[in-house]
């Protein structure tokens, strides 16, 4: 029972919407492995009109790791009222949890700031799984790594001198995918993972959709790949898609 309520209170702490983006359509989910889990996700609405995207991870699993979830997203609910800046963004949670956590826990994070006029998404990768970004000009995918180490690891100096800002502009069809080693590292019965060029594919085939229905089908194509298997990790998933000015219209 006690599990019970810590995993409504933790789910309750997620986003109950996306956020309404003119051009683009938005998704995202978390499946915890356990009754409580480290997977987040989150959407920062700063007050200049760009959106911060994020998913994060943090080291090991059930209770502890929910208690650094719930701490970290604290931090990024605090970032929203302040000016937008990656870097500062980033150096912060990294001291902050450094000091908390003793560098004995650490966070994994893909964080992100969307300009929809510009149609520009700027990011930092913080050791967590590169975005998959789906180019519909070519119909290729691209993993986007710039440098970063886990939050929490390193001392300011070292982290900063480690962190990357990566820059991407995107056009009508785009996809980017941001997600938690929870997707590609699910095991099926045979101890095979999903795997990245499982996500391409997946992605590549159903681009055509809003951002709603690529995501459905990453999920249900994970579910059958992990068939009978217990799943071994949480599992988080945002899909951003880049529409025309008819956004939405795919299904």
């Amino acid at each position: 029972a006690d599990f019970s309520v810590a995993r409504r209170a933790q789910m309750g702490m997620l986003p109950e919407l996306a956020p309404v983006i003119p051009g683009f359509t938005i998704v995202a989910s978390c499946e915890p492995a356990r009754e409580v889990g480290g997977d987040l996700f989150d959407f920062l609405e700063f007050p200049d009109g760009q959106i911060g995207l994020c998913v994060a991870d943090v080291s090991g699993k059930g209770v502890p790791a929910s208690l650094y979830m719930t701490l970290t997203k604290g931090m990024l609910t605090s970032a929203q009222l302040r000016p937008p800046d990656l870097e500062v963004i980033a150096s912060r949670l990294n001291r902050f949890l450094g000091e908390t956590g003793k560098r004995r826990t650490f966070v994994t994070m893909s964080l992100g700031l969307l300009d929809a006029q510009h149609r520009r998404f700027r990011h930092f990768r913080a050791g967590h799984n590169p975005p998959l970004l789906f180019r519909a000009a070519t119909r290729t995918c691209e993993f986007l790594q710039p440098q970063g180490l886990g939050l929490g690891i390193a001392p300011s100096r070292t982290f900063e001198r480690n962190l990357q800002i990566d820059e991407v502009q995107l056009q009508p069809g785009d996809v980017l995918v941001l997600y938690s080693d929870g997707l590609t590292e699910c095991m099926n019965p045979l101890n095979e993972q999903f795997g990245e060029d499982r996500l391409q594919d997946v992605v590549t085939r159903f681009a055509h959709r809003n951002a709603l229905g690529i995501e459905q089908e990453i999920l249900r194509e994970a579910r059958e790949f992990r068939g009978a298997a217990d799943p071994h990790d949480d599992l988080t998933v945002m899909v951003l898609r880049a529409e025309s000015t008819t956004a939405g219209a795919s299904d």
